[in-house]
């Protein structure tokens, strides 16, 4: 768990998403990955035309149709290695020292799962290319890399504004408590005044838990 690590697309949200995954690499003092993933469903890099021998005429036309779709996947690839290289550009300009970057043809989710290991903080935007959603809405990939990756994930809006305070919600839990000791002992938040929010009765139990929540913060 050493870098941060920033999924890149074409999507308006990859600019935001270099300018806080810079943000962060500063703060954590970490490298910084940008990571650009193909989709290999929309974008295969060969066909499997063993179900179709024999089909005459047609198996040529099907054997063009793959050529096609490999150099769909190549000009694809191409592309994105040349958003990679663009991204660098910005994410060096906002301060980030010599990122590195990867370009995988595969599933999103399965990419980050496999690079797991190396990521202390994902930044990934809200929607991405391929989302019908509105900005405001959260992309299909997100509750699955959530709940796929084990490591803290930061959601960038679709534009950069530098944090000046954090809210946590907390419900008291032992993940709650969990996430404070982490926010207590990363520098990603330190110096910035962090507010607890919790949803709930005004009882004697929610205050102690609220008043070990904020002792927790302060050590």
């Amino acid at each position: 768990m050493t870098r941060v690590m920033a999924c890149i697309d074409n999507s308006q949200s990859s600019l935001a998403v270099c300018d806080y995954a810079a943000w962060a690499s500063q703060r954590l003092s970490a490298p910084l990955t940008l990571l650009h993933v193909l989709d290999k469903e929309k974008y295969p890099a060969s066909a499997d035309l063993s179900g179709n021998i024999g089909l005459g005429s047609r198996e040529h036309l099907l054997e063009e149709l793959a050529m096609l779709d490999a150099q769909r996947a190549k000009l694809a690839l191409e592309h994105g290695q040349h958003m990679l290289e663009k991204a660098r550009e910005r994410t060096v300009h906002s301060g980030a020292m010599s990122p590195d970057m990867k370009q995988r043809h595969g599933h999103l989710v399965e990419s980050l799962s496999d690079l797991q290991d190396d990521i202390r903080l994902l930044v990934i935007g809200r929607v991405g290319e391929d989302s019908t959603r509105s900005a405001q809405s959260l992309g299909s990939q997100i509750e699955a890399i959530v709940r796929t990756i084990h490591r803290p994930t930061l959601i960038t809006t679709s534009h950069f504004r530098k944090p000046e305070t954090v809210m946590v919600a907390f419900d008291g839990s032992a993940t709650g408590h969990k996430t404070l000791q982490m926010l207590a002992s990363s520098p990603l938040c330190e110096g910035l005044p962090i507010h607890i929010v919790m949803v709930g009765t005004d009882s004697e139990d929610n205050q102690n838990a609220l008043e070990k929540a904020r002792t927790t913060l302060a050590s």
